[in-house]
C-alpha cells in the first residue's frame, strides 16, 4: 500500500471492504482525518546523535499490519503509531480522529445548567503505572528488522515521578513506525500521558 500519511492510512482501514471495518464514507468525520493528516505531517526538529539537528515529518505509517487480526485491535495498533484517538458519536453515528496535540480548545462549557447527575473524582495510583517505556520497531536503518528504543520518565520529565517510585517498565508495539526519532517521540507521549493521576 502507498499511502503512510497518518489519516489516510486510517481512513482506508476504516473504510475497506475487503481487509478494513468497512464503514461507509458517510459515517467516518473526513474533517477530522484532515486534521490528523495536517498534524502528523508537520515537519519536527531533532537533533541526532551525531550532533546538529535534522527534520521529518511528525509521523508516518511504515510498516506491516496484520489483517488475519480483529479490526478493533488493528485501529488500535494505527492509533498507537500517530498517538490519536477514536472516537465513535453514538448520536450522529460517525466515527472521527481525535489529534493529541499539546494545545486544545474548550469544547464544552460544564456547569449547573447542563449537569444532570453529580460529577466523580477518583484518584488512580500511579505509583503502579510504567515510568519506563521500552518501545520496539521495525527499524529501517536495520531492513525493518526490530530494534528497540528505552524511554526514562526520570530522563525526560523527573517532575513527574513520585519519590521512591519503583521502577516500572512497560514494553509497547509499535508495528507501523519504523524510525527511531517517532518511536521515541511516542514512548515520551506514553510515558507522559500515563501520569494523569484523577479520573473524572
Amino acid at each position: 500500500n502507498s499511502r503512510n500519511s497518518a489519516g489516510d492510512v486510517l481512513y482506508d482501514y476504516l473504510t475497506n471492504t475487503r481487509y478494513g471495518a468497512a464503514i461507509p464514507t458517510s459515517q467516518i468525520d473526513a474533517q477530522s482525518i484532515i486534521d490528523l493528516n495536517t498534524y502528523c505531517n508537520e515537519v519536527i526538529t531533532f537533533t541526532p546523535y551525531t550532533g546538529g539537528s535534522a527534520t521529518q515529518p511528525r509521523f508516518k505509517m511504515n510498516g506491516f499490519l496484520d489483517t488475519t487480526k480483529p479490526v478493533m485491535q488493528n485501529l488500535q495498533v494505527i492509533t498507537d503509531s500517530c498517538d490519536c484517538l477514536l472516537k465513535y458519536n453514538e448520536i450522529e453515528g460517525m466515527w472521527s480522529a481525535i489529534v493529541q496535540e499539546p494545545t486544545y480548545t474548550v469544547a464544552m462549557n460544564i456547569n449547573d445548567s447542563n449537569i444532570v447527575s453529580t460529577i466523580g473524582i477518583s484518584s488512580l495510583d500511579i505509583s503502579n503505572t510504567f515510568n519506563i517505556a521500552q518501545c520496539q520497531f521495525p527499524d529501517i536503518a536495520i531492513n525493518s528488522a526490530f530494534n528497540t528504543t528505552q524511554i526514562d520518565l526520570a530522563d525526560v520529565a523527573p517532575e513527574l515521578l513520585y519519590p521512591n517510585e519503583p521502577v516500572n517498565l512497560q514494553t509497547i508495539q509499535l508495528n507501523l513506525c519504523n524510525n527511531n526519532v517517532q518511536a521515541q517521540l511516542l514512548g515520551t507521549r506514553f510515558l507522559k500521558s500515563a501520569r494523569m493521576d484523577l479520573q473524572v
